[in-house]
């Protein structure tokens, strides 16, 4: 595990250092391989001992029952992961940890992920959405919390604008999400995202909130935030 941390940390490095990444960029690359990290732990592998079996197996795991209790990851957030991944073999191959890079073909397992995704961002775009809101406002707060949850989590929009209060739990990190036919999941969320949201929660709503509601997201008149307000802070 030493070893592990440490070439993260280096990986870290050289994309700041090499390729100019911000260090929320790197944020957002970590938060990816935590999952790639999870998975070699939980089957005894080392970076040395991935091929195109453990690959596979690392795929079918993501989509399953990874991140969320047995739920897996949205598309959109498995086909960041194996982006984030082909990235991290790169720098392994250049470092001597590896021979060849087991992702370098990656297409073949991403494809069945990305076909239904017709817009893709990239990370430094989804750096400076993440950092586009004035958090010394509360509707900034607000927003942070929005985009924050949604990177997150991968969950859909309509399941965002949906929130209540009592689906979401700091202490956890997790929120209870009710998707298509009502069915429920619960989903894990990362520590960016908790700290945003607990902000929000703190600051920002309870100077929104002008009578009581469940809604957690709400507009500047105190009601539930509406799906076209939502898409319009992910496009702005």
């Amino acid at each position: 595990m030493e070893e592990v941390l440490r070439l993260l940390t280096e990986y870290g490095d050289y994309i700041i250092g090499t390729k100019g990444r911000s260090k929320n960029t790197v944020r957002v690359y970590m938060d990816d391989l935590r999952s790639f990290v999870q998975f070699l732990c939980r089957e005894n592998l080392g970076f040395r001992d991935v091929g195109r079996s453990e690959l596979r197996l690392y795929l079918s795991w993501l989509t399953t029952t990874a991140g969320y209790k047995k739920t897996g990851y949205a598309r959109v957030s498995v086909s960041r992961k194996f982006i984030v991944l082909r990235s991290f073999y790169k720098f392994l191959v250049y470092k001597g940890i590896v021979s060849n890079n087991p992702v370098s073909n990656g297409r073949r397992f991403s494809m069945k992920i990305e076909k239904h995704l017709p817009i893709f961002m990239g990370y430094e775009e989804v750096a400076r959405l993440l950092n586009a809101p004035d958090t010394s406002t509360v509707l900034g707060l607000r927003d942070s919390a929005i985009l924050e949850v949604l990177y997150s989590s991968g969950i859909r929009l309509a399941e965002l604008a949906s929130l209540n209060l009592n689906q979401v739990s700091i202490k956890s990190k997790e929120i209870r999400v009710y998707g298509k036919g009502s069915k429920e999941r619960l989903v894990l969320i990362g520590k960016a995202a908790i700290n945003a949201l607990n902000n929000y929660l703190l600051y920002g709503r309870p100077e929104l909130e002008q009578a009581l509601g469940s809604a957690l997201f709400l507009n500047r008149y105190g009601t539930r935030l509406s799906r076209r307000s939502f898409e319009n802070i992910v496009r702005h």
